[in-house]
């Protein structure tokens, strides 16, 4: 690792042979409370041992369950990610999350690295310092284990953009990779004159030449602008929802698309593949469900216009409830709903925040209709929301069912995500 190239990862499973687990050391099949491997710090810390592959559900069971109140409670923490081998990109977001959440009530945190280099050098190239740095304020070089620092400065041997034998892609990718364009990307909203211009500057990156080159190559089956769609709604959308987000001081973006990695050389045998390009986007800012559960018990309108296009949701519930298996975008949810109802309403055309908080005329995007439908309809992709004790997933429904769109909508017990996370994935060639 190195202070110098602040980092952040969305990590795939990785092929770990070259670096066996140590004799007598198996790595953990589930995570949960477990003392520290290997050397420890003078500190009073309980420790909590990641597996080797971090998803979503991961963190969410791992951190965030009423049985691991240690995470939410204790005074210092330690995360212990010597066994990963893979991260998911979402949870590399949600970690980041985490970790402001416990900075923000002063409370100490520790990370031992990964000890396969291959992780270690994802880290780097998705800048993972400069997200950690940006949620809580302090380096991550002083947030690591004194038998992680080590680890900055070392010679970074993967993900370096140089071109492969097997390279299919051209040497664009391996430009954006060697400037680490896929890494988290952090915006201080409270800071800016104009958190317009978070959106700006996503789309002078996304529209720079060797980006619009690599994607026209790869959306393709998308048509022909899906590269410049992607830019002008789906980035747009993903952005602007979260700078409207009251009380949002902090957005975290990043991306990935392991495929073009794989046909450029840089993954590794045994490694799996994720065929799509992924784009996420974090804010700090209040919970759109708190927001939206606000207004109603105020009074207060949250359908900002009346329903023109009437799409259905095929809802598969998870750890609650549901009153109905579909549910119509025309429906305005009622202070009765739960907040699970409200996290899917709040994907409907014409219901907003907005005009909870009387800021119509503060309008930047279109909401999150235009989002899904650009990456579902015309991309073919899929969407994730996450925010308070919600985890949504929405695809295209291709059950006999007549509905356009299935929701898996999982209730979450435990401490509530702090902000709103959204991902979208929308397949390449």
């Amino acid at each position: 690792m190195t202070e110098t190239h602040p980092t952040a990862v969305y990590s795939v499973g990785v092929d770990v042979s070259e670096d066996p687990a140590p004799r007598g050391r198996s790595s953990p099949s589930s995570p949960g409370l477990a003392p520290p491997a290997g050397p420890f710090d003078p500190l009073s810390a309980e420790t909590i041992v990641l597996p080797s592959a971090i998803l979503p559900a991961t963190l969410d069971s791992v951190l965030t369950s009423d049985s691991q109140s240690s995470f939410a409670t204790s005074e210092t923490l330690l995360l212990d990610l010597t066994y990963t081998e893979y991260i998911d990109l979402s949870a590399l977001l949600q970690l980041c999350a985490l970790l402001r959440q416990r900075a923000r009530t002063s409370l100490t945190t520790l990370l031992r690295l990964p000890r396969h280099q291959r992780v270690r050098d994802f880290l780097r190239t998705w800048r993972f310092e400069a997200g950690v740095q940006a949620a809580t304020g302090r380096t991550l070089y002083s947030q690591v284990t004194e038998d992680s620092k080590h680890y900055f400065g070392e010679a970074q041997i993967y993900y370096l953009g140089r071109k492969r034998k097997t390279d299919t892609t051209g040497e664009e990718f391996q430009v954006l990779l060697s400037n680490r364009f896929w890494g988290i990307q952090a915006y201080a909203l409270d800071a800016m004159d104009r958190p317009r211009d978070a959106v700006d500057q996503e789309w002078a990156r996304w529209r720079s030449s060797l980006v619009q080159s690599v994607l026209r190559r790869h959306l393709h089956a998308q048509g022909d602008n899906a590269a410049e769609e992607l830019v002008r709604v789906v980035l747009f959308e993903l952005i602007s929802n979260a700078i409207e987000h009251p009380r949002a001081r902090l957005m975290l973006t990043t991306s990935r698309a392991v495929n073009i990695e794989a046909q450029a050389g840089h993954t590794s045998k045994g490694e799996r593949i994720d065929r799509s390009l992924s784009i996420g986007v974090w804010d700090d800012g209040i919970p759109f469900t708190e927001t939206l559960r606000s207004a109603l018990t105020a009074g207060q309108p949250i359908r900002t216009t009346a329903e023109t296009q009437d799409d259905t949701f095929r809802i598969k519930a998870s750890g609650w409830t549901s009153e109905s298996p579909v549910l119509s975008s025309s429906y305005t949810p009622s202070l009765q709903d739960p907040d699970e109802v409200l996290v899917l309403a709040s994907l409907f055309s014409g219901i907003s925040c907005r005009a909870a908080l009387h800021t119509p005329t503060q309008t930047v995007g279109n909401g999150l209709f235009a989002l899904y439908r650009a990456v579902i309809d015309s991309m073919g992709g899929s969407l994730l929301l996450r925010t308070g004790r919600v985890y949504l997933s929405l695809k295209r429904d291709s059950s006999r069912y007549a509905s356009r769109y299935a929701a898996k909508v999982r209730r979450i017990g435990g401490t509530p995500f702090p902000g709103n996370l959204i991902m979208v994935r929308m397949p390449l060639t």
